[in-house]
């Protein structure tokens, strides 16, 4: 079985087909349904990123790029999608329950917290993603990964009257 997969370059998206891995008992087969724009990738598709750990992954036949001081980045960069997600349509054999529980059925819907959300189907461990509760838009339930995030700046952060700091005490 084949997916199409989305790649980013400098100012360019390009969308390839790729075979899909073979599913292992251990893993879930996500129909996508929906994915949304990390405000990561917005930057390197002008060629920035915001920190030298966020070095851009890129396929076999990337290059590196790098100018203007700025650090390194692999290009294309992808396959893309890491806020999205859709309905479980096959599991493996080995496959019993989400990662925060509940039993994992086909037909779930499931917000994605991993690459790659930007295909057509995607091959991944149900420790990857969550599922979405009944009367919860695919819109809101592909957004754990951003909460997530916001959850852990939060819970690393101190703010008191306006003053915001880290919790050993430093300013930001």
């Amino acid at each position: 079985m084949e997916t199409r997969v989305v790649y980013l370059d400098v100012g360019k998206v390009g969308i390839e087909r790729v075979p899909l891995p073979e599913l292992r008992p251990n893993q879930v087969l996500v129909q996508t349904h929906q994915a949304s724009v990390c405000g990561s990738e917005r930057y390197y598709y002008r060629g920035i990123s915001v920190r030298p750990q966020d070095e851009a992954r890129g396929r076999p036949d990337q290059r590196v790029e790098s100018g203007g001081g700025r650090p390194k980045h692999a290009y294309p960069l992808g396959p893309l999608g890491h806020e999205g997600g859709g309905t479980v349509v096959a599991m493996g054999s080995a496959v019993e329950e989400y990662l925060g529980g509940g039993t994992a059925r086909v037909g779930d819907r499931v917000g994605g917290l991993v690459y790659p959300t930007y295909t057509d189907y995607w091959v991944t461990d149900p420790s990857h993603v969550q599922p979405i509760p009944e009367g919860v838009s695919f819109a809101v339930g592909c957004l754990y990964e951003p909460l997530g995030c916001a959850a852990s700046a939060r819970a690393s952060r101190t703010c008191r009257s306006g003053r915001c700091g880290n919790r050993d005490g430093g300013r930001w």
